[in-house]
């Protein structure tokens, strides 16, 4: 997500070394935790980040397609998942899943991550 936004703004900007500086201190770096509401079930407070108007036509196309749904869930469940090993103990941490339940989950999260960034619907101009 993080390298996503930041093409996206060096594509808007035309690559501008001072924007893009501003957007990787202010907006990226020590800054992606607070992107989502990692307990949630959906990005609705990643999407508002663009405004209300972007908010509302994703909730519509992610109301729309479950496969979007079930993608952003598997997205949101993974990073929870890694904010409690790495803020609990990370040793004693029990994983209620297999590495191939996991790897599956990761794979189902890359399509919203992927298709936040390689579709029509994504625009700044919106």
């Amino acid at each position: 997500m993080t390298n996503g936004i930041e093409q996206v703004f060096r594509d808007k900007t035309n690559n501008s070394d001072v924007l893009i500086s501003f957007v990787q201190k202010m907006a990226i770096e020590r800054h992606y935790h607070q992107w989502f509401q990692w307990e949630g079930r959906n990005a609705n407070q990643f999407f508002s980040k663009f405004g209300g108007g972007f908010r509302d036509f994703m909730e519509n196309k992610v109301g729309n397609d479950d496969d979007l749904d079930n993608s952003i869930k598997a997205f949101l469940e993974l990073g929870n998942l890694r904010n409690q090993l790495v803020h609990k103990n990370f040793a004693q941490f029990p994983i209620n899943k297999t590495t191939s339940e996991v790897f599956e989950q990761y794979q189902k999260a890359n399509k919203f991550v992927e298709g936040f960034f390689s579709t029509h619907f994504w625009s700044l101009d919106r």
